[in-house]
């Protein structure tokens, strides 16, 4: 049998979040029904409160690993080898046994015993959090980076935080063989990721794929806001679960623009003066009911940090269980030495970072970038990806990048079409081929509507 470690001892208060009973109960299940594999998954060691429950706890979890029987007289057993006997006598595994009628409920008393494990881990680490803000000698990015990472630790499970780094190519082959079959039979989509509400985008980068990192990139007013707005409503629509994090606009802005493009009545009537006459507002009542409905989260925040991104989309993918994120927008989070700075080597480390968080976690991530300033004078002509801010950094990390291109755009709203050319230029796609998707830019509800695709 494995040697066991005995668990370290934690200095906790008897005042700390604790059931003695709930975790009385969880034991004597497994000791007269080895209720083990049933939340094997839920509790550790350390989620007990009593250590010598932590020993207990520590054998029955060697006893099934080496498949012997979790019993009384086998764990005091183990317990004699460990020398552990005075701590846990063979008379209060009598009692934890006698005491526990059946073993039916096992798994809401480990669910008890962990959300108090939890609360203690949350008062360990404000405790840790206070002693990093009282040390004046530690930059305040380096305290705020780990007191977030302490948050994260506790907010994502251990399952999800760990990676499997390494797998046999037999395992990764078949897995792929496998996929590819379940497409070929019907049984799975043939886009491998989540559908967009443009068809073609969805059909030329292959949908929106965990792990990967998408990029929308455009000048200031053309539309990168508007379009993943569009882009979150659209699957949240579906049931999927979207997180929307937005460092840009306000929450009022952002709802009126969805509504906007859901009810369809235009930004002038909605922001018109005086009451909206009774067929617009039942327009917006109408809109209103159905996008309260769907699974979508916005997340408001200006200058976030890196640290605090992790901390946003782990909280929302551990407690919603999200399975997209939208970033608006990338240069708006702020680097580790503080302040929004969008040159190139710092662009390229918030790409590289969010697209690890893109693999981390296990979701797509679309986020924006902004053009150089340059490009903005002269919109008529054709960008290309060199003229992203940060460029270099963005087409390393990205799985796909698409640029916004309205020609016939205009600063002043007073001399713009209602209905004007625009283009979603694909000028990177990992695993596809550069393309332009034909789209219509409908200025009265600030949204997208698609022509067509021809390759690039």
């Amino acid at each position: 049998m494995p040697r066991m470690t005995k668990p370290a001892p934690r200095a906790v208060t008897v005042d700390a979040p604790h059931n003695v009973e709930a975790e009385r109960a969880v034991i004597g299940a497994c000791l007269i029904a080895d209720a083990f594999p049933l939340v094997s998954g839920t509790l550790t060691p350390p989620d007990f409160f009593l250590l010598k429950h932590q020993y207990i706890w520590s054998v029955i979890n060697d006893l099934h690993r080496a498949g012997q029987p979790v019993e009384v007289l086998a764990v005091h057993t183990r317990l004699a080898e460990l020398r552990l006997t005075e701590a846990v006598p063979v008379a209060y595994l009598v009692e934890v046994l006698n005491a526990t009628p059946s073993a039916a409920n096992v798994e809401f008393y480990a669910r008890v015993v962990k959300n108090a494990s939890q609360r203690r881990a949350l008062m360990h680490a404000a405790d840790a959090m206070k002693a990093l803000a009282m040390d004046e000698q530690r930059p305040t990015d380096a305290v705020l980076s780990e007191a977030s990472g302490m948050l994260t630790r506790l907010i994502v499970p251990d399952e999800r935080a760990s990676v499997p780094y390494a797998a046999a190519a037999e395992t990764v082959m078949a897995a792929f063989l496998d996929d590819m079959e379940a497409v070929s039979d019907g049984r799975a989509p043939q886009t491998a990721g989540l559908p967009s509400g443009l068809p073609t985008l969805t059909r030329a980068i292959g949908g929106y794929i965990a792990g990967h990192l998408g990029v929308i990139a455009a000048n200031t007013g053309e539309g990168k806001s508007a379009f993943m707005v569009q882009e979150a409503v659209h699957l949240a629509r579906r049931g999927v679960r979207v997180l929307y994090v937005n460092l840009e606009m306000t929450a009022a802005d952002q709802a009126e623009r969805i509504i906007t493009q859901e009810s369809g009545l235009s930004m002038r009537a909605m922001r018109a003066r005086g009451a909206p006459n009774p067929h617009d507002l039942r327009k917006v009542m109408h809109a209103h009911n159905e996008i309260k409905a769907i699974p979508l989260i916005f997340h408001d925040g200006s200058f976030m940090s890196l640290p605090q991104l992790e901390a946003v989309i782990a909280s929302h993918v551990a407690r919603h269980h999200v399975e997209i994120v939208f970033v608006d927008y990338l240069t708006l989070i702020t680097s580790p030495t503080g302040g929004t700075a969008s040159t190139a080597d710092n662009i390229a480390e918030k790409a590289a970072t969010v697209k690890n968080l893109a693999k981390k976690y296990a979701v797509p991530i679309v986020t924006a970038a902004q053009m150089n300033r340059t490009t903005a004078q002269n919109p008529s002509v054709r960008p290309s990806m060199h003229w992203i801010q940060g460029s270099a950094g963005i087409a390393q990390n990205a799985d796909w990048v698409g640029i916004i291109h309205r020609p016939d755009y205009r600063e002043d709203p007073a001399e713009r079409e209602a209905v004007e050319d625009a283009h979603l230029i694909l000028g990177k796609v990992r695993h596809g081929a550069p393309a332009t998707i034909d789209l219509l830019w409908l200025s009265e509800f600030a949204k997208f509507a698609e022509k067509d695709l021809r390759r690039a």
